[in-house]
């Protein structure tokens, strides 16, 4: 192969200016450009020797990166437009349930110790009514009843709010 930087010399302009046509950055069609000689050295080994040869491969490398660039840009301005309209719509949610929560805390922490101490057992430790009466010394049908009472109460609370 000729000379690396006779090809570089004479084809890195008009490769940058077909690149910056397809994708109106010149930022972007610097790094096209690059990246289209760095793809030529990588294969150097394996193209034919005449530079003039050279000028169809080279241009289908600029187009390719330049057409992988347009589609990043259209995925990544996608994602962000999809971001934006799932973020809002989330933290609205996320600050929701986090009221709810502190209001179901809220109403938990106002119940009778005892019942309190039932309904936490039963829905936060995953114990069945009769491990909760056999730990507590009570009847089962008293954790049975205590449970009914803590839910009616919660949700009287939670109408409230």
């Amino acid at each position: 192969m000729k000379s690396y930087k006779t090809i570089f010399d004479k084809y890195y302009n008009v490769l940058f200016a077909y690149a910056n046509r397809m994708i109106k950055d010149p930022e972007s069609a610097k790094e096209i450009t690059n990246d289209t000689f760095l793809k030529l050295w990588e294969y150097r080994d394996r193209l034919d020797t005449d530079v003039d040869s050279l000028k169809p491969y080279l241009f289908q490398i600029a187009h390719n990166h330049s057409i992988n660039h347009l589609k990043k840009i259209r995925i990544n301005s996608t994602f962000e437009f999809l971001d934006s309209e799932i973020a809002e719509p989330f933290e609205q949610h996320l600050m929701e349930y986090r009221e709810l929560e502190q209001a179901i805390d809220h109403a938990i922490d106002s119940l009778p110790e005892q019942r309190r101490q039932i309904f936490l057992l039963s829905r936060k430790e995953g114990l069945k009514y009769s491990e909760i009466a056999e730990q507590l010394g009570i009847s089962p049908r008293t954790v049975e009843t205590q449970i009914r009472r803590s839910l009616h109460a919660l949700k009287s609370y939670l109408k409230k709010i």
